[in-house]
């Protein structure tokens, strides 16, 4: 199967768990070889146990995604910072270094909302997903890839290379209705001889304030 680069496997995903999902699930993704978008491969179903379900992604016979994917709340989930609104600003973007880094930093939100039009191309195109349900409904994989974004919009840390993503679904979030990410800065660390960041995100309607998504975005932001 062809698959997207932030976060591969959400169709099956869909439909192995529902709709559900969206509205009260979580999902682990671990890449533990880089993905690129057309890439394919082979999907291993692994056995559900007490609810979680786990998914293998692998190239060659080699694992290169692991998912594990379950309806509720995550324990992890409850370890998330609440990101405050902050505004935009138009300083200058300075480069991710490890030996500054802004530790409990909260970055400049950013609205987001997604055409119905958007959607089904964004579905279509990177998430290689021709489920018509995406004209109504905000493609998971695109929540993932806004971490990126976010980051890019204050600080310079591209190329970038993303390792995990721990993403809780509080309720469907509907094309066309605007929403607020908020981001913060929790850890940076090295492994390998690579610079990793981690960053907390939180994504609320912006006109009822209700909580949709969170999610916790690790990628390495400098390669040894």
């Amino acid at each position: 199967m062809d698959v997207p680069s932030d976060s591969p496997g959400d169709q099956l995903i869909h439909q192995i768990i529902g709709s559900e999902w969206l509205e009260n699930g979580w999902a682990e993704i671990h890449f533990n070889r880089p993905v690129y978008p057309r890439d394919r491969l082979e999907i291993q179903q692994g056995t559900a146990q007490s609810n979680v379900h786990r998914i293998n992604l692998c190239r060659n016979n080699k694992i290169c995604v692991v998912a594990e994917v379950g309806l509720g709340r995550a324990l992890w989930a409850n370890e998330f910072f609440i990101p405050e609104f902050k505004e935009s600003t138009s300083e200058a973007k300075p480069r991710l270094h490890l030996e500054d880094f802004p530790h409990g930093v909260t970055l400049p939100s950013k609205v987001l909302c997604l055409s119905s039009d958007q959607a089904i191309n964004y579905a279509r195109t990177f998430a290689r997903d021709d489920d018509i349900a995406w004209g109504s409904i905000v493609h998971p994989a695109w929540i993932a890839s806004q971490m990126t974004l976010l980051i890019e919009r204050s600080f310079e840390h591209l190329p970038a290379i993303h390792t995990r993503s721990q993403i809780q679904h509080s309720n469907i979030w509907k094309t066309g209705q605007e929403a607020i990410l908020t981001g913060r800065f929790v850890d940076a660390f090295e492994r390998k001889g690579h610079h990793y960041c981690v960053v907390d995100g939180l994504i609320t309607s912006k006109s009822s304030g209700e909580r949709l998504a969170q999610v916790r975005h690790t990628t390495i932001f400098k390669l040894r």
